[in-house]
């Protein structure tokens, strides 16, 4: 949180980084080094002064700078998701005029996209009503195209790198400096789309926890449904032993159930996806708590792992 020690980002940069690293890095780490002790010396001389004017100067140069600062052509996990999807155009366009209809439905001005990949999804939701949208993603390729992106169109979308199965937690002094994600807000919606399956999957996590969680985070929740005989899914299973037999959409409608009451179901053209539009009970019923988990809830896999 408090970025690299000036003596370290030298040996990090290996002498790289042009005139900008060299002047603002380089020789300032150096020049630190070389007068470390120098506080031993300093009584009755005058410390080195700069004005505020130059100051200022400082400041925006290394600004400008970081702004021109481009991320080279680099491959990662899902940097390049939408050019490698099994999706047709036929099962694309259907999902992305499911997700219009239903977003529209919940006339939610506040958004937040889990698993947003480059925000292409995210930004739908400005066509609905919208007047902010949060577009979470765990490749930092695919954060840093959708960040260029909203550069440029100026939109109200602010793209963030997120481990959904580790989120962000309270941090600073007191844990009360930066809160954590459960209390930077309160969306009128969540989209969850393509995204579940790496959750109940790769992070062995129960269908009833993710909905427990998510429903004390929003009111609405706009979510697909990828199942097991979907490539991107098997594309998972390739690497470990399918201990999920509970991945399926019967199951998964029981567990989220539980949180959530079913608004409308659509089945994606040309593909088995499903997207499911949920309103959390509570706020469709008048009623103001959330039911907890029972405790015999079972933890998937977890005596076989």
């Amino acid at each position: 949180a408090e970025g690299f020690p000036r003596d370290r980002a030298p040996r990090l940069l290996r002498e790289k980084g042009g005139l900008f690293a060299l002047i603002h890095i380089h020789l300032h780490a150096r020049s630190i080094s070389r007068h470390n002790q120098d506080n031993r010396m300093m009584v009755g001389r005058r410390a080195f002064h700069l004005s505020r004017r130059s100051f200022y100067s400082l400041l925006e140069s290394l600004q400008q700078k970081i702004e021109s600062l481009r991320l080279r052509k680099i491959c990662t996990e899902w940097g390049e998701y939408y050019s490698e999807t099994n999706y047709s155009d036929a099962a694309s366009q259907s999902k992305e005029s499911a997700v219009r209809e239903l977003l529209a439905e919940t006339e939610a001005k506040q958004i937040w996209d889990f698993g947003a990949n480059d925000g292409r999804y995210t930004r739908i939701a400005f066509q609905t009503g919208a007047s902010f949208a949060a577009a979470f993603d765990i490749d930092p390729v695919a954060v840093e195209r959708n960040y260029r992106a909203v550069q440029k169109s100026g939109e109200s979308l602010l793209p963030l790198l997120l481990d959904l199965n580790n989120p962000s937690p309270g941090i600073g002094f007191a844990n009360r400096e930066r809160p954590a994600l459960q209390k930077r807000g309160k969306p009128d919606c969540i989209l969850m789309l393509a995204i579940l399956h790496h959750l109940a999957i790769s992070n062995n996590l129960p269908f009833l926890r993710i909905a427990e969680w998510i429903a004390s985070l929003t009111s609405w929740l706009l979510i697909e449904f990828v199942p097991k005989e979907d490539s991107q899914v098997q594309r998972l299973l390739r690497c470990r032993v399918d201990i999920f037999p509970d991945y399926c959409p019967e199951k998964f409608e029981e567990a989220f159930s539980t949180f959530f009451q079913v608004v409308q179901k659509r089945n994606l053209e040309d593909c088995r996806r499903i997207l499911y539009l949920f309103r959390r009970k509570d706020d469709a019923q008048g009623r103001s708590e959330i039911q907890p988990i029972p405790s015999s809830e079972p933890e998937w896999g977890t005596d076989r792992l």
